[in-house]
């Protein structure tokens, strides 16, 4: 593959990933949630009605889907009873805003575990989806993030897929390279209603015809059996591949150590080279590929 041809894949990589999956990488420093933040946030909550027990409190990772999410909220809870209150994290910001929500008396019952750092940082605040509902709706495993014990901690509600040129026979032999850092857990530390509740909610979302495609609308694609098929028609093909047992390609990005520093390294030198293709400017992607994922590495353990 030629320098101009990789790093143009790079770049995409990156791009995709950044933009596709909220523009953020979190969760890379948090264990103990401090108290307060001045990160700003939209809040909503959806009307309450009836006598149900328990509530759900989603700590939303996609800034651009929160209008839908709280659409979606509303009818739940017309529906249901169940009071149910979205906040969306602002761009960039959602590792701040969770630690400041976690220590709150009603703590969010939602939350995103997008990568092996968040893994490590909250599985003691994740309950074990393994063998759940909402974990029986998916249609593929491929987009779950386990910690070292084989506790489930959080699973994928949406993803990305990319490619330069898309050949649809090599693609059903080879894979998808499919993935994402938007992935649902639900707070083992909240009363065992607000977790029934929440659950009930999560298998709403992915089964309900007119929810689902209202999510569906928004996300791209939702990888769960009974959700609404994507309008996308790529991702609607890598959603048949998924539901077939096809293999998709490990999504790496969910691995990087210490993202927001080791992806700022591999930006600032794919546009110096970007703006001067000397080999010495490529020398310095491939150093901040390489080497810089070993320093990040490093840095975190």
């Amino acid at each position: 593959m030629s320098k101009k041809l990789f790093a143009l894949v790079l770049s995409l990589s990156m791009v995709m990933t950044m933009l596709l999956a909220g523009c953020s990488a979190q969760n890379d420093n948090a264990s103990t949630p401090p108290e307060g933040s001045d990160a700003p946030t939209t809040e909503s909550t959806a009307p309450t009605g009836g006598d149900a027990e328990g509530r759900v409190y989603w700590l939303n990772f996609k800034p651009e889907s929160d209008q839908v999410l709280n659409d979606v909220a509303k009818m739940y809870t017309e529906k249901t009873g169940v009071p149910v209150k979205i906040v969306t994290a602002a761009s960039g910001t959602y590792s701040q805003t969770l630690n400041a929500e976690m220590s709150k008396s009603e703590a969010p019952t939602i939350f995103n575990v997008g990568n092996a750092a968040g893994v490590r940082d909250w599985t003691d605040y994740a309950l074990d989806l393994n063998g759940t509902p909402i974990a029986n709706e998916l249609n593929t495993d491929a987009y779950n993030l386990y910690d070292e014990t084989g506790k489930l901690v959080s699973i994928g509600y949406c993803y990305e897929c990319f490619g330069i040129i898309v050949n649809p026979d090599l693609l059903e032999q080879a894979g998808l390279n499919c993935g994402t850092e938007n992935c649902w857990a639900i707070n083992s530390k909240v009363s065992e209603a607000d977790q029934q509740a929440t659950m009930e909610f999560m298998v709403w979302c992915v089964t309900d015809p007119e929810a689902s495609r209202m999510l569906v609308d928004t996300f791209g694609v939702m990888p769960y059996k009974n959700a609404a098929e994507s309008t996308n028609s790529f991702l609607a093909a890598a959603n048949e591949y998924s539901n077939n047992g096809c293999y998709v390609m490990n999504w790496a990005f969910n691995y990087q150590p210490n993202v927001d520093e080791l992806r700022a390294g591999m930006v600032s030198a794919l546009n110096a080279y970007n703006a001067d293709q000397s080999d010495a400017n490529w020398e310095n992607v491939c150093t901040a590929f390489v080497d810089g994922w070993a320093a990040q590495y490093a840095a975190v353990n």
